[in-house]
């Protein structure tokens, strides 16, 4: 897929209109034309069909088979959180390249919650580890005024207690693929999305 070479093509692609709008509005300090073509080159690189914002009750974002879901409440934290949060699930999208859309799916096919759950914290912790990455460059490169997040997902593995509530969030996952006879990435994570929304 071509890269977005412009900040005049990229205020044209209908994809980031309003992910445009909304940084400049919110975070007229970091608004910059060289950041966001830096940032939507790299949206673009990952494939991603489009990107909304909705209310979530449980999650910050969603790596949606046909869209990127963003919490609209991201936006009333700083801008350092809502770059983390777009890079974390952005990728998610880069994952899905490489390993397949079924990556999640996969992982569920075993009986054992402590497998499965190791499993997925690794999908999410890979993820965070690219979205450090790329946010530690564009903290480089432009200057931001942003400390390096740490991982949330090596936080829930290191902690006893953030752990069990993980596992139980496997649990649910893993009855709710049972009750609904899902079969596909596709159809867990819109299971997943309707847990959220």
């Amino acid at each position: 897929m071509k890269l977005i070479e412009t900040f005049e093509s990229l205020i044209t692609n209908e994809k980031y209109n309003e992910l445009n709008k909304i940084i400049k509005e919110k975070y007229p300090k970091y608004y910059s034309a060289e950041l966001m073509e830096d940032l939507f080159n790299w949206i673009e690189g990952a494939d991603i069909k489009s990107i909304s914002f909705e209310s979530l009750v449980a999650a910050a974002g969603i790596a949606h088979y046909d869209r990127l879901i963003l919490n609209k409440k991201i936006l009333n934290n700083n801008f350092c959180y809502f770059l983390y949060v777009l890079l974390h699930e952005t990728s998610h999208y880069y994952q899905f390249k490489k390993h397949g859309m079924e990556i999640e799916m996969d992982a569920f096919n075993s009986d054992d919650v402590i497998e499965i759950a190791d499993k997925i914290l690794n999908i999410e912790i890979t993820a965070d580890r690219l979205a450090i990455r790329k946010f530690g460059m564009f903290v480089k490169k432009y200057d931001l005024q942003c400390d390096l997040p740490k991982s949330s997902y090596t936080k829930i593995k290191n902690s006893e207690n953030s752990y069990k509530h993980f596992l139980n969030y496997i649990q649910q996952v893993m009855i709710m693929i049972k009750e609904k006879d899902i079969k596909s990435n596709k159809d867990l994570v819109d299971a997943i999305y309707n847990m959220v929304k």
